[in-house]
């Protein structure tokens, strides 16, 4: 049984110059024949899987291009009698108060807002095509279409970024007081715009500043902070991001959308010709990866850290027929000032969180 529903929609007004992701013109035509791809790709799955999804989760790419009744097509593919979260990443840019209304009489129960900053500057230099302005607008028109699970993004480390920033960009997402809260720390990937215009982010020691001071803020007000990236309101966390980081199993659909089925990982084409391509020929779990033993540990080791409830000792030993605390007590002595062991559980302390990279890789 499968319990959750990744749904990859590529199309994007214009491509953001530091994203990495996926992602085309949006074309009318084009976009039709995704979706009529899409659908038969679903079907195509539904007939040899039973799927009951707890999570849905449309990403992009600009999943908010798509019409309501384009979205409630794809939702009516599914068993959604146990649907507990519907999420739907959304750009400011793209909708407006009538969009919502509609919106709110699908399954579709969250909204991730692209936010990323609440600097004029900060987002004309990111390619934002929106301002500060139409993100507290269109926040405050979610609230007035009913939504009251709303998560908004937040990128920092951009180039002559400030601590003023910073808080500046906190204190509006504490007066917003959405319900959850992602932060990421601009990274700068290949072959993007950003990569060949040699754009300087801040040093680690600046960024680490910035991320301590974003924990202290958001923890102070009463968000729990509950992976590397995620603080949430009590009851809120993303039900979908932790089946990832708890390693569930999951379907991925879409151009270049991933999957993780019975200790396989799948990921799809990603360009849209190979893609149409692979559905026309009835392709199931394209590009398997068989995940070794091995594989699985570092997965869970890696996925669990990312957690600050950490792992569970006792479910390590026993998935894996293993000596948690034996195995991996080299790293466990030489990172003890940013590991905690107790009975049940090793997790990285508050300290730890901005070095995580460095001891994850060092555990795997």
């Amino acid at each position: 049984m499968i319990r959750y529903i990744y749904l990859h929609i590529p199309f994007c007004i214009r491509k953001c110059p530091y994203c990495s992701f996926y992602s085309v013109s949006d074309n009318q035509n084009e976009k039709e024949r995704y979706l009529e791809t899409l659908s038969k790709e679903i079907d195509l799955y539904l007939e040899h899987i039973d799927a009951k999804p707890h999570t849905i989760y449309f990403g992009g790419g600009t999943p908010s291009l798509l019409k309501p009744d384009q979205l409630k097509m794809i939702l009516e593919k599914f068993d959604l009698v146990q649907l507990k979260e519907a999420t739907l990443e959304v750009n400011p840019a793209t909708i407006d108060q009538e969009y919502l209304e509609k919106l709110s009489e699908l399954p579709i129960n969250r909204l991730s807002l692209g936010a990323q900053s609440f600097n004029n500057k900060e987002l004309k230099s990111l390619g934002r095509l929106h301002n500060s302005e139409d993100n507290l607008k269109c926040f405050e028109m979610c609230r007035d279409a009913g939504f009251n699970n709303i998560s908004l993004d937040l990128m920092y480390g951009l180039e002559r970024q400030t601590l003023d920033n910073i808080a500046s960009n906190i204190k509006t997402l504490i007066e917003l007081n959405p319900e959850h809260i992602s932060t990421y720390c601009l990274s700068i990937e290949e072959d993007t715009p950003f990569a060949k215009q040699n754009y300087q982010t801040p040093d680690d020691e600046i960024i680490s500043t910035f991320y301590g001071y974003i924990v202290e803020a958001l923890t102070k007000e009463g968000y729990t902070h509950y992976e590397l990236s995620n603080f949430a309101r009590e009851g809120y966390q993303s039900e979908h991001n932790l089946a990832y980081w708890k390693t569930k199993n999951y379907l991925g659909f879409g151009a270049s959308a991933h999957g993780y089925v019975d200790d396989k990982r799948y990921a799809n084409p990603s360009n849209l010709a190979d893609y149409y391509k692979s559905v026309q020929e009835k392709t199931m779990y394209p590009n398997t990866e068989e995940q070794s033993l091995e594989t699985k540990r570092k997965d869970f080791i890696i996925q669990g850290l990312r957690l600050t409830d950490g792992i569970n000792i006792m479910q390590y030993n026993e998935q894996f027929g293993d000596d948690l605390l034996k195995r991996y007590s080299k790293q466990l002595k030489k990172y003890n000032d940013f590991i905690v062991v107790d009975e049940q559980r090793v997790y990285l302390n508050s300290k730890a969180y901005f070095v995580s990279n460095e001891i994850l890789s060092d555990f795997v």
